[in-house]
C-alpha cells in the first residue's frame, strides 16, 4: 500500500528538524486500553516483516531524542490545505512527535490530540496513517518514510520505504500503539546504511471516506510537525554536530555513587559515596520526604514534610520552615547547582527559598489540578520547575516550559521530576515511564517491566548522559551511563525509601 504520500503533495510542505536520534521508546511493551464497555484490555500491534537487511555502515553514537511539540487546532484539509477549526479532525492534529535512537533502533513516536487506537477505530481502515520523513542530508527532501498504517484486510503494517522510488525497503518495522505514548514505528538502524544524523518530520491523514469513495486517500485531515504554516515559512534546523563522547572515568574528578534516604531519616550510601550521618533511629516531628548532595558529594541535605532540614557532613544548614504554619506539606527539596543555598516546595506549589537560592515565582495561591510531587533547578540556579502529580509542569524564572503530561492519560501519576545538567527535564511516573523534555535524553524506563515496589523518583548522571530511579523497597534502576553500584532491594527496611541522591 503506498498511498500515503498525499498529504505532502497536498501541501504540507517539507520542513525538517535535523536531529541525532537517540535511545526512546523501543521495544515498547503491549500497550493498555479499554474495549467498549470500559474494561481493560493488552494489545500490541504486529510486525511487518521483510528479511534481508543490509549492515548499517556507521554505527550511531550515544542515545540521543528530539521532541517537537505543538498546541491543539490548526488542522488541516489534506485536499485543499486548508485550516479548519477543531474539533473537527482531532485524531489527525499531531501535537508532538519524536524521534529516538538508541543505537540499534530508531524509535518514531507521534500523539495526536485524540488518540483513537487503530484496531477499532473504523477510519483506520481507509487510509489513515502516520509518517515520518527522514532526510540523511541537511537541506535535502526526505529519502526514506517510516509508515504506521493499515493494510486493506484491517492487518498492521509498519513500512519503511524509499523516497525516490516509494518502495519498501527489506526491513522490519514494529509497530506499537499505547493511549499514553501515541503511535510508535521503531526502526533498526541497519534499515538506514549509512546514516549518523538527520533531519525528519512527522505527518498524519486521518481519513474519513472508505477506499471506495476515496481510493486515493486524499480526502481526509491532517496535520504535520514541525508545521510550516504556524511558523510563517518553509525552515530547517542546522547540522548536528559530531557525537559526544560518553565519560568513562569521574565527571569533575569525582566517582560515580549515590544515596538513599528513608522516612525515618535512615541514610544509605553506595559506590564512592560515604555516610556522612542520618536521622534514623531519632524521634523526627514529621516524615522525611525529600533529600539533596552537595556538588563535591561530601554531604547531603534531608527534609521533612513540616519543612524541617538536616544538614550533613559539608552541607550548610541556611534555615527551613520547621517552625513556620504551612498551608501544604514539603515534598521536596532541590539546590542551587552551585550548593549555595536551596528551596524547599509544597505540595499546594509554595516555594520556600533559603541561602544563596532565589525566589522566582511559586503556584501558592493558584488552584492546581493536581498536587505538586517534585521540583528541579535551571542549570544556572536562576530559575525552576514545579511538576505536579497528573504531569503538569510549572516554569519559573529562567526555566523554560519545554512539555509536559498534564492532561494526557497516564498509566501511573507522576511521582518525581529531574532536570538536565544543561537544560531540559525529566519526568518519572511510579511505574518507572519516563518522559524527556526540553534537551533531556531518553536513557530506558522500567514503564514495561513488573516492579516489586513503586518508583519513588530519580536523579541524573553529573554529565546529563544517563539517570537512577528508585523505588520505595531501596531497588535501584540505572540507565545511560549511571552505574548500578548497589541497592537495598530485598533487605528488610524499617521504613520506605523517600529519596535520591547523586554524585559524579
Amino acid at each position: 500500500m503506498r498511498l500515503h504520500h498525499a498529504i505532502l503533495g497536498a501541501g504540507l510542505g517539507t520542513l525538517m528538524l535535523t536531529g541525532v536520534v537517540p535511545s526512546g521508546l523501543a521495544g515498547a511493551a503491549a500497550a493498555a486500553s479499554t474495549d467498549a464497555k470500559g474494561a481493560p484490555v493488552t494489545h500490541s500491534l504486529p510486525t511487518y516483516v521483510r528479511e534481508g537487511v543490509a549492515a548499517h555502515a556507521v554505527p550511531f553514537s550515544i542515545p540521543q531524542n528530539q521532541t517537537i511539540t505543538d498546541t491543539t487546532g490548526n488542522v488541516y484539509v489534506a485536499t485543499t490545505g486548508v485550516a479548519v477549526p477543531e474539533p473537527t479532525a482531532g485524531p489527525a492534529d499531531l501535537i508532538s512527535a519524536s524521534a529516538s535512537d538508541n543505537g540499534t533502533s530508531v524509535t518514531f513516536s507521534a500523539i495526536t490530540e485524540q488518540l483513537n487506537d487503530p484496531a477499532t477505530d473504523p477510519n483506520w481502515l481507509n487510509n489513515t496513517y502516520i509518517g515520518w520523513g527522514i532526510a540523511p542530508s541537511p537541506g535535502k527532501l526526505p529519502a526514506y518514510f517510516a509508515y504506521f498504517q493499515l493494510n486493506p484486510d484491517g492487518s498492521y503494517n509498519g513500512e519503511l520505504t524509499y523516497a525516490a522510488t516509494d518502495t519498501p525497503v527489506s526491513c522490519t518495522v514494529t509497530l506499537n500503539f499505547s493511549p499514553t505514548l501515541g503511535y510508535q514505528a521503531v526502526v533498526p538502524t541497519a534499515c538506514l546504511p549509512g546514516v549518523t544524523s538527520f533531519q525528519w518530520l512527522a505527518y498524519s491523514l486521518y481519513d474519513t471516506k472508505t477506499r471506495s469513495q476515496d481510493p486515493a486517500g486524499a480526502s481526509g485531515f491532517g496535520k504535520q510537525l514541525p508545521d510550516y504554516r504556524r511558523n510563517g515559512g518553509v525552515g530547517q534546523a542546522g547540522p548536528i554536530a559530531g557525537p559526544v563522547p560518553v565519560p568513562t572515568g569521574p565527571v569533575n574528578g569525582i566517582p560515580q555513587g549515590y544515596w538513599l534516604f528513608a522516612r525515618d531519616g535512615g541514610a544509605f550510601a553506595f559506590g564512592a559515596s560515604q555516610f556522612y550521618g542520618s536521622e534514623g533511629g531519632k524521634h523526627l516531628n514529621q516524615p522525611i520526604v525529600g533529600g539533596n548532595a552537595t556538588l563535591d558529594g561530601k554531604g547531603y541535605w534531608l527534609v521533612a514534610s513540616d519543612g524541617g532540614v538536616f544538614s550533613f557532613g559539608d552541607a550548610r544548614y541556611y534555615g527551613s520552615t520547621g517552625a513556620m504554619h504551612l498551608n501544604a506539606s514539603i515534598v521536596a527539596l532541590i539546590t542551587v547547582p552551585n550548593g549555595t543555598g536551596y528551596w524547599l516546595v509544597a505540595s499546594d506549589g509554595g516555594v520556600f527559598a533559603f541561602g544563596g537560592a532565589r525566589f522566582y515565582g511559586s503556584a501558592g495561591g493558584t488552584r492546581l489540578n493536581a498536587p505538586i510531587v517534585g521540583a528541579g533547578s535551571s542549570p544556572d540556579g536562576r530559575g525552576y520547575w514545579l511538576v505536579a502529580k497528573d504531569g503538569g509542569v510549572f516554569a519559573y524564572g529562567d526555566a523554560p516550559y519545554s512539555g509536559s503530561e498534564g492532561g494526557m492519560p497516564l498509566n501511573q501519576q507522576v511521582v518525581a521530576m529531574a532536570s538536565h545538567p544543561t537544560g531540559g527535564y525529566w519526568l518519572v511516573s511510579s511505574d518507572g515511564g519516563i518522559f524527556a523534555f526540553g534537551g533531556a535524553p531518553f536513557y530506558g524506563s522500567t514503564g514495561s517491566i513488573k516492579l516489586n515496589d513503586p518508583i519513588e523518583g530519580m536523579t541524573p548522571s553529573a554529565a546529563g548522559l544517563g539517570y537512577r530511579m528508585d523505588a520505595t523497597d531501596g531497588g535501584v534502576f540505572s540507565f545511560g551511563d549511571d552505574r548500578f553500584l548497589g541497592s537495598e532491594g530485598g533487605k528488610p527496611l524499617n521504613a520506605p525509601v523517600v529519596a535520591m541522591a547523586s554524585q559524579g
